[in-house]
C-alpha cells in the first residue's frame, strides 16, 4: 500500500493490483544515477535525489523496468556497481 499526500488536498491511498511483478532495488546513500542499458542497445539515466522540494524526502529506491538488460550504478566518488537485469 502506498500512502501520498497533496498540498492543500486530502490524504490518498494506493493499492497494488497484482499485475505484474516489480522488482526494486535500494540504493545506497552515495548512489548518485543510473544508467539503463535495454537489449535494443538504447540507454537511460536515472538520477537520484533525496528530495525534490522543500521539506521533501524519497525512498531511495529504483524500480528496474523489466525490459532493461542490464543496470549500471554510479556513487558520488565514480565508483560504478552492475545489476544484471
Amino acid at each position: 500500500m502506498f500512502i501520498v499526500t497533496q498540498n492543500q488536498d486530502s490524504l490518498k491511498a494506493y493499492e497494488k493490483n497484482g499485475k505484474g511483478q516489480s522488482k526494486f532495488l535500494r540504493l545506497k546513500p552515495d548512489d548518485f544515477y543510473a544508467d539503463a542499458i535495454y537489449r535494443d542497445l538504447r540507454k537511460r539515466r536515472i538520477e537520484f535525489y533525496y528530495g525534490s522540494t522543500y521539506l521533501s524526502q524519497s525512498s531511495r529506491t529504483l524500480q528496474v523496468d523489466p525490459t532493461a538488460s542490464k543496470i549500471i550504478i554510479t556513487d558520488y566518488s565514480g565508483r560504478k556497481r552492475e545489476i544484471r537485469n
